[in-house]
């Protein structure tokens, strides 16, 4: 089915209206569509085309989120007014609404009614996400294709299912997950597709990454906030400034496609520009440690190049045919600790591509954890060797003082890999 294509949109406006607009609608009531037909199931085909933009409908948002099972808009009630603290990974903040959504269009059995299946795809600076209902009683086995430009596109799926029927409350959260999906590289301007099962009345955020944009502003972002570092200390922006311009010659490695000679030389690429932030990371560090730099300009410097580092990780990740992820959930308390809540931290890693990784080890960031959580092992998961089709997996334990604030999505993992001898690490996080 041909992509139905709308004039592009290069208008701003702030995404409060459609927040505004999602938190205004009531806790769904109405029964959800279903089948004419007694199968248990339907195909779908949903086409997304982020080569081009139109203005966001935020009545469109609230309109489909009717019909699902779950209700999810409370989990967005303190992002209320401009000024609010962002909750890290809400669920509208995760899906990166804006005020520019992309044109999608779906095929639905003639057996399903048109309004079935609902979609909306907002678009932004780090890429594009699917917001996609399914309204009716039974499992849509759904198709997405993915139209884009070229680069490296990061996939993950939120879903937001009915809650589990053994539970006793009456209004119980729904359950959610987090996965990531394999990624791909685009050569140039072209279509991907994924395929997923949607449960009935399921919500799905689907989210397409692209590594190359993300980690290009990463580093502009650091060679912007050094230029306001020299005001402060000369001296120690010139010395910034210089060791990442040497590397800018290799930053043609972050960039999808190219001639086969290029792509061979992807590597050396990436193993030139880790050799150019560890020295910069390592002058921000000193200068921090040294107080010859303002604190918070040094620590903005310090996570800009992070997000760099974590980018060049993605990417060799990515080529590599990798595909991490962190799963966190409660288990049952330990007698032998009772003032203690437990949790289970599961870091795997699967590879997807044709050749090995090697010097794997798996961690969780521990940097990241609140201070007083114990973690059992204290060290990582050393594997000499990971081979095409091979998946490993390493559990933590956590426990948790009673009363302590903790979420799991505070929870990030640390894999560590060689890739032609290249030293990478992915950082996979939890909902």
């Amino acid at each position: 089915m041909p992509l139905k294509l709308n004039p592009p949109y290069r208008g701003y406006r702030t995404y409060l209206p459609i927040l505004l607009c999602l938190l205004s609608c009531k806790p769904n009531t109405a029964p959800a569509l279903s089948q004419t037909a007694p199968s248990t199931s339907f195909t779908a085909t949903v086409e997304v085309d982020s080569t081009q933009l139109k203005a966001a409908s935020p009545e469109e948002v609230r309109e489909i989120l009717q019909g699902a099972k779950v209700d999810i808009t409370p989990l967005s009630s303190r992002l209320t007014t401009p000024t609010a603290e962002p909750i890290t990974n809400d669920w509208f903040q995760w899906g990166r609404f804006g005020n520019r959504i992309s044109p999608v269009s779906l095929k639905l059995d003639s057996t399903v009614p048109a309004e079935g299946l609902r979609a909306y795809a907002p678009r932004s600076l780090e890429g594009t996400t699917l917001l996609i209902v399914n309204r009716t009683e039974h499992t849509a086995k759904t198709t997405f294709r993915y139209r884009a430009k070229a680069g490296f596109y990061r996939i993950e799926h939120l879903a937001f299912t009915s809650p589990n029927p053994d539970t006793k409350e009456k209004d119980s959260t729904p359950q959610i997950s987090l996965l990531s999906l394999a990624g791909v590289e685009l050569m140039q301007t072209g279509v991907f597709q994924r395929t997923l099962t949607l449960d009935p009345g399921q919500i799905s955020l689907i989210r397409f990454t692209e590594l190359s944009a993300t980690t290009n502003r990463a580093y502009q972002t650091a060679l912007r906030l050094i230029g306001q570092l020299a005001s402060q200390n000369a001296g120690a922006a010139n010395a910034l400034r210089a060791i990442l311009h040497e590397g800018e010659p290799y930053l043609v490695g972050i960039q999808a496609g190219g001639s086969p000679s290029q792509r061979a030389k992807r590597y050396k690429c990436l193993q030139r520009l880790l050799l150019s932030y560890n020295q910069a990371q390592s002058r921000v560090r000193n200068y921090l440690q040294q107080n010859r730099v303002q604190q918070s300009i040094g620590k903005q410097i310090h996570g800009a190049l992070q997000q760099f580092e974590n980018g060049l990780g993605d990417i060799g990740g990515l080529s590599a045919g990798l595909i991490a992820y962190l799963r966190v959930m409660p288990e049952k308390d330990d007698p032998a600790m009772p003032n203690m809540r437990a949790y289970t931290a599961i870091v795997t890693l699967a590879h997807g591509g044709t050749s090995g990784v090697h010097s794997i080890a798996l961690d969780l960031d521990r940097k990241n954890l609140p201070s007083g959580v114990l973690c059992v092992p204290s060290e990582p998961e050393n594997f000499t060797l990971l081979s095409p089709s091979q998946t490993i997996r390493t559990t933590f334990h956590l426990r948790v003082q009673q009363g302590q604030s903790f979420l799991p999505r505070q929870c990030v993992g640390d894999i560590s890999f060689r890739y032609f001898d290249i030293p990478l690490h992915l950082f996979p996080q939890t909902w």
